[in-house]
C-alpha cells in the first residue's frame, strides 16, 4: 500500500479547515455563555486563538496561499467557496 493516497492532500485540507471552525464556533460562542465568568473565559479563548493559528501556520506550510476565514460557517464545509488569501494576510 502507498503510504500517500490521492484523497490525503483534500482530507488534509478538510481536517485544517474543520478545526478552523471548531475554533471559530468557540470564539463566537463561549463569550456569550451566561454562568461562565470572564476570568474563566479569556483561558479558553486563548486556546481557541492560538489553535487557529497554529492550523493556519500548517496550512500556510503546506499549501502557501489559504482562504482566510474567522467567522464560524454553520453549513456543509465542502461547499464553501472562498478565494485564497496572500500569505501576509494570513499571517
Amino acid at each position: 500500500m502507498n503510504a500517500m493516497e490521492s484523497t490525503m492532500g483534500e482530507t488534509s485540507w478538510q481536517d485544517l479547515y474543520t478545526t478552523i471552525n471548531l475554533c471559530n464556533i468557540a470564539i463566537k460562542r463561549y463569550p456569550t455563555i451566561p454562568q461562565v465568568l470572564e476570568s474563566e473565559t479569556n483561558p479558553y479563548l486563548g486556546q481557541a486563538y492560538g489553535i487557529r493559528a497554529l492550523m493556519y501556520f500548517y496550512g500556510i506550510r503546506v499549501w502557501g496561499r489559504v482562504p482566510l476565514i474567522i467567522e464560524p460557517w454553520e453549513g456543509d464545509l465542502t461547499q464553501i467557496s472562498v478565494p485564497r488569501n496572500s500569505i501576509e494576510e494570513v499571517k
